[in-house]
Order: structure tokens, then C-alpha cells, then sequence
């Protein structure tokens, strides 16, 4: 966040295909030292904890949200009553819509707010997509994103019980964002996508085909004309052996853990660098 003076902080967050963007804010870039709201997909202005610990703040997230059919103040439904139309019509936006977040701190007293800017929209960063299938384990693997334009994402899974072939969506490895068939247990492509939303109640769709099948999944999202337009698909393409298979998944295995170990090298990087600062 940059310094804006007089005790205040801000950051300018642009709103991606979801139109909603969640968010904690961290003392010195330490998650040990965490400011969160008092209460769930928080509005702005509501109250601030901390710092605190990241496990004290588990789960409890501000809420920009442009989508106009959830907001406070009720807790349980989260929907604005008539009375709030004007508040409702000023934060409502679209992707690539831009929102000033500031944090105000006055001694012990803080407050969290934000403002919808009046910039055209701006391009935004897409989402990564992730599958999490019920052979392997829930674990979630990375989709390829095929084509920037259209929004489509890929990847190829080989089941090898077909007892264990049902899967789900996830968006940025956020279990906030989960994509999953209106109609539990269909195959891709058979009912409406839902989502994205943090719990799916057990909704997957399923892959037909015999052990061993290699299937190509596709999703395609993407905004056309202010409607976000989704669309799965799955196909069968080859067929892997039980060893085939297993060696295949190791070897990814490895490639992500190498990842990880880089990426925490560099966010430790970033942090000791914060901290010389």
C-alpha cells in the first residue's frame, strides 16, 4: 500500500472476471502481524482486528464486490435493502474496473474503506484455474491456458478407477472459488456451470470411461457484451496403464515441488528486501 499521509495507506485493486476481490492487509508485508475485518466477506468501513497472528484471521476477509445482488447488511443473506440502492449503484462494476482501498489509522482506532475510481476499465490480470479430482486425492492440478482471447484452459487427467473419476474447479487455488455442475455427478458440458462460490456441497461432474482413459478437459470463461460466459467439455483421447500413469504423476510431482521450493525462495527474497527498506 503506498503512503498516502496523515496516517493513511492505499492501494488501487482492479476488479477481475469474478467481480470480486478479497483481502487482508499485512503490517510490514508479515503475516504475522495481520489486520482483518470482525466479520466475514466484509463491507466497506467495517471494523478492524489486529495485528494478530494469520491463523487469527483465518477465513475473515474484506469483500470488494461490483456484483450488485450481494451486499450487506445482513450478515446471514448479505443483501442491502431497497432503502441502499444508491450505495449498491455506486460500487457496482465490471472487470477492469478500478477501486481505491484505504486504510485510515488514528492511534488505536482504524477503519478500512473504499470508492469505486471513475477510470475507464483497465485490462486484468486472467485467473488460473485448477482442477481437483477425486484421483488424486483432492489435490489440485494446474490447467494450461490455451488461449488468452477466448479464455480457454486445458488439461489432459487419466483417471484409473472409474469409481474415483469426479472432479471440480478451482480458481487461483481458492477454495472461495469453486466452479461446479448445477446437476451433481453430470458429465461436463450436460447442466450449468455455478460458481464461483466457497462451497460446492459435494457437486462434481463426472468422467465416463473405462480405467485408464486419458480425457482432455476444456474451460473456456470469458466476458462478451457484460455476461460471463462459461463453458466445459471433456473428450477421451487416449489410454495410459497403471504404470504409465503412475510415472507420469510422480514425475509432476516433482516438477511442483520444485516450483514451490522456487517460489518460496523468492517470496522470502521479497520480504528481506521489504525489510531493508
Amino acid at each position: 500500500m503506498q503512503n498516502e499521509g496523515k496516517n493513511s495507506f492505499g492501494y488501487t485493486v482492479v476488479l477481475g472476471e469474478n467481480r470480486f476481490e478479497q483481502f487482508q492487509i499485512l503490517l510490514d508485508g508479515d503475516v504475522k502481524s495481520t489486520f482483518y475485518p470482525g466479520e466475514q466477506r466484509a463491507p466497506s468501513g467495517a471494523s478492524v482486528m489486529g495485528p494478530s497472528p494469520a491463523e487469527d484471521a483465518e477465513g475473515m476477509y474484506w469483500l470488494v464486490d461490483g456484483r450488485p445482488e450481494t451486499r450487506e447488511p445482513d450478515p446471514d443473506s448479505g443483501i442491502l435493502s431497497e432503502a441502499n440502492a444508491p450505495a449498491i449503484e455506486a460500487l457496482v462494476g465490471f472487470p477492469g474496473d478500478k477501486y481505491r482501498i484505504t486504510m485510515h489509522m488514528r492511534g488505536k482506532w482504524r477503519t478500512v474503506v473504499w470508492e469505486k475510481l471513475p477510470d475507464p476499465p483497465v485490462p486484468y490480470p486472467p485467473g488460473e484455474y485448477f482442477i481437483v479430482g477425486a484421483w488424486s486425492k483432492r489435490g489440485p492440478e494446474k490447467m494450461t491456458l490455451e488461449d488468452a482471447d477466448s479464455g480457454l484452459h486445458t488439461i489432459e487427467v487419466c483417471p484409473l478407477d472409474p469409481e474415483k473419476s469426479f472432479f471440480y474447479l478451482v480458481r487461483n487455488r481458492d477454495a472461495h472459488q469453486i466452479f461446479y455442475p448445477d446437476e451433481p455427478f453430470s458429465e461436463p458440458g450436460e447442466s450449468d456451470i455455478m460458481g464461483p462460490d466457497e462451497d460446492n456441497d459435494d457437486s462434481c461432474w463426472n468422467l465416463a470411461g473405462a480405467a485408464g482413459s486419458v480425457f482432455r478437459i476444456q474451460f473456456r470463461r470469458k466476458w462478451e457484451d457484460g455476461e460471463d460466459k462459461r463453458v466445459i467439455s471433456a473428450s477421451i483421447v487416449g489410454h495410459r496403464t497403471r504404470e504409465e500413469e503412475k510415472a507420469r504423476r510422480q514425475a509432476e510431482k516433482e516438477v511442483r515441488a520444485e516450483e514451490r521450493r522456487a517460489r518460496e525462495e523468492r517470496e522470502a527474497e521479497e520480504l528481506e528486501a521489504m525489510s531493508r527498506r
